[in-house]
């Protein structure tokens, strides 16, 4: 199962480059999942598990991976491996998740040097110290959790919070994401290193009532990034995360509920008076 991040971690990252002519990422990322069901509860996710995630994205001003050689990028740390186009994050892309454990992780992808190649260039990236962040939780100022998923009113305006990044957390190196995305809205904010908690604010009617979203909250630690090129056109990170997703469900407003309950109760009367006639 693909571990579930709305926007790619890439994206935020390239994004102040973009305007810069051409830049290439190479991101390698170790996270562990979880699920919350509750006020503070949490639990690890074992269908998604430990993963290993490498991404290579290019950008040519604006635009990104304009420029998608025909062949594939890979990486290395001992054997070679491909990554494919993923074209709904527009990026090349590998994922190994359904780790069980942070050693089976290990065990498949080793901490150390990886190497990237890509259109004929190499870049190095270095993974070590196993500085996973403390496990992401979400408080809501409105709404309330029942049977594990999170309700709130969809003509209520409320705010998304991260609990307190208490493990690993550094200034200058840390980054907080809170994503919401579903069938008819999506939408994700980031810290960009602004403190150990974060808010996302949506107004009322950003949710669509009867619709239900998942939120995903990310604390990545960065522990090694370069800037390969004179002009900073090769750059890479490697980064520990923690994920955390919860359903969030936009429930109708009361006045819709009771609008229901009266129509129910209508038709019901109308079934009777037609059973009652014949």
């Amino acid at each position: 199962m693909l571990r579930r991040i709305a926007l790619p971690l890439a994206f935020l990252l390239i994004t102040p480059f973009m305007a810069q002519g051409q830049s290439i990422i190479h991101i390698v990322d170790k996270a562990a999942d979880y699920s919350q069901t509750d006020v503070g509860t949490t639990s690890f996710n074992s269908d998604i598990g430990y993963s290993f995630i490498a991404e290579v994205i290019e950008t040519s001003g604006s635009t990104l991976n304009s420029g998608n050689p025909a062949t594939a990028p890979s990486f290395n740390n001992g054997s070679s491996t491909s990554l494919a186009w993923n074209t709904s994050r527009n990026e090349w892309y590998f994922e190994s998740s359904g780790h069980a454990s942070q050693g089976a992780l290990d065990s498949a992808y080793a901490n150390g040097s990886y190497t990237f190649n890509f259109d004929g260039d190499s870049a190095a990236v270095s993974l070590s110290g196993d500085l996973y962040p403390s496990v992401a939780s979400a408080t809501m100022s409105a709404g309330s959790w029942s049977g594990g998923e999170f309700n709130v009113n969809a003509s209520e305006a409320f705010s998304i919070t991260t609990s307190t990044w208490t493990t690993n957390y550094i200034n200058g190196q840390s980054r907080i994401q809170i994503s919401v995305s579903g069938n008819s809205f999506n939408e994700q904010t980031d810290n960009n290193n602004s403190g150990s908690s974060h808010s996302m604010n949506l107004d009322s009617y950003d949710l669509t009532s009867g619709q239900s979203y998942e939120v995903t909250l990310i604390f990545d630690r960065f522990v090694s990034t370069a800037d390969l090129g004179s002009t900073g056109s090769d750059n890479t990170y490697a980064s520990y995360s923690s994920i955390t997703t919860f359903t969030l469900n936009a429930v109708p407003e009361p006045s819709t509920w009771a609008a229901l309950a009266g129509l129910t109760v209508l038709g019901f009367a109308i079934c009777r008076r037609r059973l009652t006639a014949s």
